[in-house]
């Protein structure tokens, strides 16, 4: 029988509790040449942190998510008939194992973009991968119009809060020759659609104001979603969730309080 793929939330990510750096994998038990992916009874004996994102996918409904992953497996059926004999739930499972392959090559593109974006910033790279080089591009122009300085890139948070992430970029905003104050920016690839505005995602702002909240970051930083179009030559547009910023914190603070009593955590924030 195949093996079912999932495309519903992607694995969790954690984070070292002491350092916060990541801990996407870990020993096995019985072989530690071989890595898995760490457990929640991992994270209670090693002192792990799960990641801001994570935690959001696991306790905030994401109807775009569900509507996209109902997409996928649309059309994977499209592309893939039903075999001669195949039964009911093989081919099921193989329509899942397609629709996660196309998610997968989705995130591979947003992976290396981020990639190619760090690059630039801490070498001043510009050329990458012919599929990556147009998003990179993009980005190239934005950030030459609005970004001053860059103050932290590609940085992790401090886990004492309790929780773990990876912010993209700190950095001196810049409005023509006039600097306009520094923000938090997190990069994201995306499909968009001609002539219809970026939907603005919950769990975008959740994920700023905890990055904030962990990095104390005072409160005259601005929270930017920074949106690069896979789909759309030349889109790149801000969600500025800086004006919600009390309101996403807030509503993280409750979100993960009821998330580690789910979890029997005693962390408070």
């Amino acid at each position: 029988m195949l093996k079912e793929q999932s495309i519903l939330y992607g694995s969790a990510h954690w984070y070292d509790g002491e350092t916060g750096e990541p801990r996407y994998e870990i020993p096995c038990k019985g072989d530690p040449s071989k890595m898995r992916r760490p457990n929640l009874r991992d994270a209670r004996e090693l002192g792990l942190v799960k990641s801001v994102t994570s935690i959001i996918k696991e306790m905030v409904p994401a109807p775009g998510l569900v509507n996209w992953q109902m997409r996928q497996l649309f059309n994977a059926s499209q592309a893939a008939t039903r075999l001669d004999g195949e039964t009911d739930d093989d081919y099921f499972t193989r329509l899942c194992n397609l629709a996660a392959d196309e998610a997968t090559l989705t995130a591979d593109v947003g992976t290396r973009t981020h990639n190619a974006i760090e690059k630039f910033v801490s070498t001043g790279q510009t050329r990458f991968e012919d599929d990556v080089q147009p998003l990179f591009e993009n980005y190239f122009i934005w950030h030459n119009e609005h970004i001053g300085s860059v103050l932290e890139s590609e940085g992790y948070i401090p886990p004492d809060k309790g929780y773990g992430g990876r912010f993209d970029l700190l950095a001196e905003t810049i409005c023509g020759d006039t600097v306009s104050g520094p923000a938090l920016i997190d990069v994201k690839t995306k499909k968009t659609v001609p002539n219809k505005p970026v939907f603005r995602a919950d769990e975008y702002g959740l994920q700023l104001a905890a990055y904030a909240y962990a990095k104390d970051l005072h409160e005259n930083y601005k929270l930017w979603i920074l949106i690069i179009s896979t789909t759309e030559t030349g889109r790149i547009e801000v969600v500025d969730f800086t004006d919600e910023r009390d309101r996403y914190s807030r509503w993280f603070t409750c979100l993960f309080d009821a998330w580690c009593l789910k979890n029997k955590l005693e962390v408070q924030l």
